[in-house]
């Protein structure tokens, strides 16, 4: 039916705004000339046609906008604003207050997706009955591609028993983004993604909407495709305040699970998650050249010592077998031991470019 109907949707765009299972799609643009137009198309492909776009530019300087208003001429369910550059947040809140849907999704202009996306993530909330659907995603880095998969299931909020999926979900970053999602406009509300952060909005976002969820649904889906950022981009940079802010989120995550699950569920969860970020934020930090090594040295015993980071080696070493206790003999050595592994990490990312390589030796 969704195929048949699409030119008639296309030509009608009010009245298909009108439909209940409408989906807004938000799209934040900043300097995004070379791939905004992929992305469109594949959005324009979609076998589910009750679909608009709010395409938001932040004050590119490039040629984005002219591509937004050709796109706009084009097919009357996409609409295009411009606002002074106020960075992702704002523009994302921007594009929800415009947003006229049932639904609402998020795409970023570097990213696509499969033709039967949006219909399947729309299938899956509306058979289930969910208030949020949560799906894997396509990574895609230099050309190579690889899944993030997650299966299907739905879990009522109310019972608890989604603790440990809750966590697995957590640890393997699909909670974080808002791009693998589909959620429900009235669930939205006046909900924002905050202003006072550059890293983990995102996530914070998403807590506060599952807030409200009485049922939520995982999707088998991998039909979002992510292109991972480059070197040089804010994902990859030394930021020093980057270690700070990943345990300002751990504190929200785990206030968020202990209020939904209670503490006594929550207490025995290791948030690998954070591990992983210490570990590549200390690579980086060896491999900056801005701190002498007395400096680093003296950051690298402050977050081995931090009882956060310690009680999470404690849990994570008991799950972990032979990785677990090099781990747990690391911490209790706080620095040296440990220390020299992230050196030979360091010495290794800089050689073969392997920058997995001590992670994926200290936790699988």
């Amino acid at each position: 039916m969704y195929r048949n109907d699409r030119e008639r949707v296309k030509t009608q765009s009010k009245n298909a705004k009108e439909e209940k299972n409408v989906v807004s799609l938000v799209i934040p643009v900043y300097n995004g000339a070379d791939s905004l137009e992929k992305c469109l198309q594949s959005i324009e492909k979609q076998t589910y046609p009750y679909w608009e776009v709010v395409v938001v530019d932040d004050g590119s300087q490039d040629h984005s906008v002219a591509i937004m208003e050709q796109w706009a001429k084009k097919d009357s369910r996409i609409r295009y604003f411009h606002k002074e550059n106020q960075g992702v947040s704002a523009t994302r809140n921007y594009g929800i207050s415009q947003a006229s849907g049932s639904y609402l999704m998020f795409v970023d202009c570097d990213d696509t997706m499969a033709e039967n996306y949006v219909e399947t993530m729309v299938a899956a909330l509306e058979k289930s009955g969910a208030d949020l659907g949560i799906a894997g995603y396509t990574r895609i880095k230099n050309g190579e591609r690889s899944q993030q998969k997650v299966k299907n299931h739905t879990y009522p909020l109310a019972d608890g028993t989604f603790v440990a999926d809750f966590f697995q979900l957590y640890n393997a970053w699909l909670l974080h983004m808002p791009w693998n999602k589909i959620y429900k406009r009235e669930l939205i509300g006046a909900l924002t993604f905050p202003l006072d952060k550059s890293l983990g909005e995102d996530l914070l976002f998403n807590l506060a909407y599952m807030e409200q969820c009485k049922k939520i649904q995982t999707v088998d889906s991998c039909g979002y495709q992510y292109v991972i950022a480059m070197a040089g981009s804010l994902a990859t940079t030394f930021r020093e305040d980057k270690m700070e802010n990943s345990l300002d989120l751990h504190r929200s995550v785990w206030q968020f699970a202990e209020n939904m699950f209670g503490r006594q569920k929550v207490a025995q969860q290791g948030d690998s998650r954070l591990m992983k970020e210490l570990h590549a934020y200390l690579r980086q930090l060896l491999l900056t050249d801005g701190k002498t090594w007395n400096e680093k040295k003296k950051i690298m015993k402050h977050y081995f010592s931090h009882p956060v980071i310690r009680e999470n080696y404690k849990n994570l070493s008991k799950k972990n077998g032979a990785d677990g206790m090099l781990a747990k003999f690391c911490i209790k050595k706080q620095f040296i031991p440990y220390c020299t592994l992230l050196v030979i990490g360091a010495w290794a990312k800089k050689q073969v470019q392997r920058k997995m390589w001590i992670k994926q030796m200290v936790f699988k």
